[in-house]
């Protein structure tokens, strides 16, 4: 297994907008990333109040200056005039009062953004889906549909079984240790931000990236929360595995979130080699 073909390993079906929907929804239990994906919303994300803004505190295919700009004040998310419950969509000159919300990349690609406000134990949300597509077709907004929304974004990405893994790899080679650290970028975006507010969006960042990080090394590679903004990686390969090359790769990948402005602040850090499970389960445990 090649680093090339390691890094290269993300496998995303795409699809053409919003088209794509499922006829039914589905029921099976999902983190959001993955419950977003099995409804065909390709970029959207989840507003709830906080500290008297609304915020993301889940996004999918959302860049990191979207995220940051998209903290609106409770008037002009409730001045979007959607009834609770009912999707409304915006399209071609409504979505002028919407810029504020996107990054300048995102702007010139937008043609529909559709919101869906609810309440949900006695809090405001609402949902978001962005399209580079001019046609809407919709999942019903049932509350099915708001049940398995809710229920998503307190799931985990599921942990992989990493001592399965592990036992794979060294079929391939020893363990290699990396720790990659968003710190730099997340940090700059967010230095203006508000702390109660800060954190929330530090979340959401954090964790769109650490599922693009999961998609890229697969089986039996694996990807762990570390501290201070850190994903610790074990990577398997049968080649000397170039730094450089990896942090390309890497950054290429973050670049859907991060853009061109913050993908050179990643920082990938060697940490070392092992040749038996227990070290390497210790690396992916232990602060």
């Amino acid at each position: 297994m090649g680093l090339l073909e390691l890094a290269s390993a993300v496998n995303i079906q795409q699809k053409s907008g919003l088209l794509a929907r499922a006829e039914n929804i589905n029921c099976e239990k999902k983190d959001f990333f993955s419950w977003c994906a099995s409804n065909g919303f390709d970029h959207a994300g989840l507003f709830m109040q906080t500290g008297g803004f609304f915020c993301l505190v889940k996004c999918t295919g959302l860049d990191i200056s979207t995220i940051v700009s998209s903290v609106s004040t409770a008037d002009f998310m409730n001045g979007l005039h959607s009834e609770t419950g009912r999707w409304k969509t915006f399209s071609k000159e409504e979505l002028t009062p919407l810029y504020q919300l996107f990054s300048e990349s995102f702007k010139d690609k937008l043609k529909t953004v559709s919101f869906l406000p609810f309440t949900h134990n006695g809090k405001e949300y609402f949902f978001m889906s962005v399209s580079y597509s001019e046609e809407t077709t919709l999942p019903e907004a049932c509350s099915l549909f708001i049940s398995t929304l809710m229920s998503s974004i307190s799931k985990s990405i599921p942990a992989k079984e990493h001592k399965h893994d592990i036992e794979q790899g060294f079929k391939i080679s020893n363990a290699a240790f990396f720790i990659l650290s968003l710190k730099l970028p997340i940090e700059q975006i967010t230095s203006s931000l508000q702390p109660e507010i800060k954190a929330v969006i530090t979340e959401t960042i954090f964790d769109e990236s650490l599922y693009i990080i999961n998609r890229l090394f697969q089986t039996p590679n694996c990807a762990e929360t570390g501290k201070n903004y850190e994903i610790k990686l074990v990577i398997f390969s049968k080649e000397e595995i170039d730094e450089r090359l990896l942090q390309f790769h890497i950054s290429k990948e973050l670049s859907v979130i991060l853009g061109k402005q913050y993908e050179q602040s990643v920082i990938l850090l060697a940490a070392g080699t092992c040749g038996n499970i227990n070290g390497t389960q210790a690396f992916l445990s232990h602060e």
